[in-house]
């Protein structure tokens, strides 16, 4: 479950990083958030990318990368889902913005409660 969870984390933080580096920052507009600079754009993009890839090595062994996934898989997932769910429930970005927010957040959680329970 806990390797299961964190490749979905590694998919989703690097194709998001992709998805803005190819487009610029484009693909936010799609969301219904103003995209940003470019410059920032790409920052947010190689940011993305590098959590992306920095869940690799906690894919092939998880246990011994738990702090990774608390700070990255829980914590900076939990505080993003949570400004976009507050954008969204303000009504200042569309619902496709609060649908990524509550699956982003849902994910965190996942990990959560996988990192919290026992190993074997």
């Amino acid at each position: 479950m806990l390797r299961l969870l964190t490749t979905l984390c590694a998919v989703v933080n690097t194709g998001a990083g992709l998805a803005l580096a190819a487009t610029r920052g484009g693909i936010l507009g799609q969301l219904g958030v103003p995209p940003p600079l470019p410059f920032y754009a790409d920052l947010l993009a190689v940011f993305l990318v590098g959590s992306g890839v920095g869940f690799i090595p906690a894919v092939l062994n998880p246990q011994t990368q738990r702090p990774y996934l608390w700070i990255f898989g829980v914590g900076v997932k939990l505080v993003a889902a949570s400004l976009f769910a507050r954008l969204w429930l303000a009504g200042m970005v569309g619902w496709l913005a609060g649908a990524s927010a509550i699956a982003d957040g849902a994910l965190a959680v996942l990990l959560m409660v996988a990192l919290v329970k026992p190993s074997r």
